[in-house]
Parts: C-alpha cells; sequence; structure tokens
C-alpha cells in the first residue's frame, strides 16, 4: 500500500460515517421541522383546545360513553373525545394508565382491582359509577343435570366462563357465598367470549353437571333452548358488577377541570338517552352497529336494556356519600361495594390479599362530582329539557328503588 494511502482511507472512513450522520440528522430532525413548519404556515387552526383519550370495549353498558349526544357536547365546549378500544384487555387497559397514554378508561370494579393488584399501586382512580347490571350476566344450565346452584356441590361439576371478566367474577361471587365444598379446585373451563360459551352451551351433553356463565344477547338466546333454565343472574347480586369510570391519576391532579366537563357532558347525554326504554332501545341497537358486534333485535334489545341499570347524577352523588339517600339507603357507599368485592376476590384466591391494606377509600375520588353538585348541577338545564330550576334542581334526577 502506497505511502499515506491508509491515512488516506481512514480519513474518508471518518468522512462517510460524519456524512451519515448528517444525513440521520436531517431525515429524522430537520425534514420533519421544515415539513412541521410548511404545514403550520399552510393549515388552520384547530376547532379544538383539548383532547380526552378514553380506553374502553364494546360492551353495551358504554353505549353512552360511544353516543354521538356526548361526542357533539363535548365538541361545542372545544374538546375532542377519542376512543381507544382495546378487546376488554383490563390489563393492557391498566398498563396504558400506568404510561399515561389514556386519560380516562372504563372498568368493573373487580377488573380495576385484579389489574392493579400486580403494579402494587393504582394510577388511575374511580370518578363516576357507569352502570350495574341487573341481569345481563348470568349463569345458566340443563336442568336434566343441574336443577339448583346446590347441583354444582360435586367433584365433577364445572363451570365454563370467559377468564378475566364479569361471567367470571359472577361464578366468583356464587362460589364465595354458596355451601359449595364438594367442587374441586380447578372448578372452570375457559371460553374467549360469552359467544364461544354459548356455543359450548348449545352444543352440550344435556346430563353433563355443568353450568355456563354468560352475557347478553347470549343469555336470552341460551334460554330458548329446550330444557335450558336460569341458575342465577347478576340482578340477584346487587353492588357486584359495576363498571366504573377511572381516570388517570396526573391527569385529574393537573386538569380538573376537563374530568368535570367531561362528566357534567356523560350526564347530559345519559339523561338525553335514558329517558326512555324505547330511546335506550335505539341507542343499544345503533352501539352494536356502530361497534361491529352482533346486529340485535328488538326483542334482544329490550331484555339487554332490562338487564343493564344506567346510574344518573343523584344515584352517583349517593354511591359517593354526597347526597343522602330518599329511598332509605337502597344504594351502596362506594367505598362498600369495593370492600365487598375486594373480599370476593381475596376469599376465592383471585387475590392473595387486599393490595390497599384495607384503604379502598384511595380508590375512588368525590371532588369532581362534589364541584358538580355544588354548582347545583341538572342535566337537563342545558339540554332545554327542564326549564326554570331553583336551589335544589339535582333533586329532579331520582334515585331509583328496588323491586
Amino acid at each position: 500500500m502506497p505511502p499515506g494511502t491508509k491515512g488516506c482511507l481512514v480519513a474518508a472512513a471518518i468522512w462517510i460515517m460524519i456524512l451519515s450522520a448528517l444525513a440521520v440528522a436531517a431525515k429524522f430532525f430537520l425534514l420533519p421541522y421544515f415539513r412541521k413548519d410548511l404545514e403550520d404556515k399552510t393549515g388552520s387552526e384547530s376547532r379544538y383546545q383539548h383532547e380526552i383519550t378514553l380506553a374502553l370495549d364494546s360492551f353495551s353498558g358504554y353505549a353512552v360513553l360511544r353516543s354521538p349526544a356526548l361526542k357533539e357536547d363535548l365538541k361545542l365546549q372545544g374538546i375532542k373525545l377519542n376512543l381507544q378500544d382495546d378487546g376488554a384487555d383490563y390489563e393492557k387497559r391498566m398498563a396504558a394508565l400506568n404510561r399515561h397514554q389514556v386519560d380516562l378508561a372504563v372498568f368493573t370494579v373487580d377488573s380495576f382491582l385484579r389489574a392493579g393488584a400486580p403494579l402494587e399501586h393504582y394510577p388511575g382512580t374511580i370518578v363516576l359509577v357507569i352502570d350495574e347490571t341487573r341481569g345481563a350476566d348470568a349463569m345458566v344450565a340443563y336442568r336434566e343435570a343441574v336443577a339448583t346452584l346446590q347441583d354444582l356441590n360435586h367433584p365433577d361439576a364445572r363451570i365454563v366462563l370467559t377468564p378475566s371478566s364479569p361471567s367470571e367474577f359472577l361464578a366468583r361471587t356464587v362460589i364465595a357465598h354458596f355451601n359449595l365444598p364438594l367442587l374441586p379446585a380447578r372448578w372452570w373451563e375457559e371460553e374467549a367470549g360469552a359467544a364461544a360459551v354459548y356455543q359450548k352451551f348449545a352444543a352440550a351433553d344435556r346430563k353433563a353437571r355443568k353450568a355456563y356463565v354468560l352475557w347478553e344477547p347470549y343469555v336470552g338466546k341460551a334460554l330458548e333452548i329446550p330444557g335450558a333454565q336460569l341458575l342465577l343472574d347478576s340482578s340477584r347480586l346487587k353492588g357486584y358488577i359495576v363498571d366504573v369510570l377511572v381516570a388517570d391519576r396526573n391527569f385529574l391532579r393537573d386538569r380538573p377541570e376537563l374530568v368535570q366537563t367531561f362528566l357534567a357532558a356523560y350526564f347530559r347525554a345519559a339523561f338525553g338517552c335514558t329517558r326512555s326504554p324505547a330511546s335506550l332501545e335505539q341507542l343499544v341497537r345503533d352501539d352494536a352497529t356502530a361497534t361491529g358486534s352482533e346486529a340485535l333485535t328488538e326483542d334482544q334489545s329490550k331484555r339487554l336494556v332490562n338487564g343493564i341499570l344506567w346510574k344518573n347524577t343523584l344515584e352517583n352523588y349517593v354511591h359517593f356519600g354526597l347526597s343522602a339517600d330518599p329511598a332509605t339507603g337502597s344504594l351502596p357507599h362506594l367505598e362498600d361495594i369495593i370492600g365487598n368485592i375486594m373480599e370476593v376476590l381475596v376469599k376465592t384466591g383471585t387475590l392473595k390479599h387486599d393490595p390497599t391494606a384495607g384503604q379502598v377509600n384511595t380508590l375512588f375520588y368525590d371532588k369532581a362530582l362534589k364541584s358538580l353538585r355544588d354548582a347545583d348541577f341538572h342535566p337537563g338545564k342545558k339540554l332545554g329539557v327542564v326549564e326554570n330550576l331553583g336551589p335544589g334542581t339535582a333533586e329532579l334526577d331520582t334515585v331509583r328503588s328496588e323491586a
């Protein structure tokens, strides 16, 4: 190699590296900067001043959260609502809260407790009770093999369910509260979703000692099969299968006014959507179409609406301890709801212990709702449904009594 050639090669290699680094920097830093600058100069200002990202799934109880009424209400206040459907992956949902990738998320109380336990802290806090299922989740069986729940007290008995779902929690609640000592340690069989459980039930041996837990509209479909019967549904388990809205604690701390605005808009949308059974039935049918779920017939939507109790403004005040219950204490406080559900999860081995060490009050936040109550909020005001409202207008929303 001629003298100096090696030095030239080294210098050339260094220059190649420098030019490559400059090219990378231009591609990833300079070009995006100039492109963004050009877009800003040739675009327009957004109509939205804020964005809220909400994680949820296709459950019909969340239909109001997906409703055009809610989006339009928020839009008029300069807030864009982004919905993120994670297919009911509660662990993924909790992780998104923990990484501050979503501002709000929906959970059943039991799934919230389960998903946060491995983190050893809860990155979100409950700010709203959305609904409670009152028959939308149920356990069915063939009368020939399982005439009553007590027939499950046998080593051969099994319960077919969807894991990490309200149907699993319903089954665990049954086991926690009924005397079934002979039921084996591995008492469950898993299927992926209510549709799969329904197919398993439809093809089952009528003499097999099995119960099946599913949700609407498959409960109604299952009960149409000759010999099928209802063993127990969520209407018998008051205060156990409850859906709640959870806020990222950082988002709540930094933007409490946005959380309060969202809650007010939700209550207005719910007030408009749930004022009659017919409007609710239409809402869940439209929602099923919008989410790509199985289309609902009128009978199925009627049964579904009868199986879900959407919580109104005053009922939320009562659940959060912000108002007295005129129905002689028929609505439990949220702290007691969480405590009862925690007890079931620990008793059935889902959780080894209470991860809050008895401080379940740290899992919900009442000040957003308190601000609405103190401002004499009523969901019908802005809708123009009610007029000439004076002091105590929140009382126009009623706490529904138990049958």
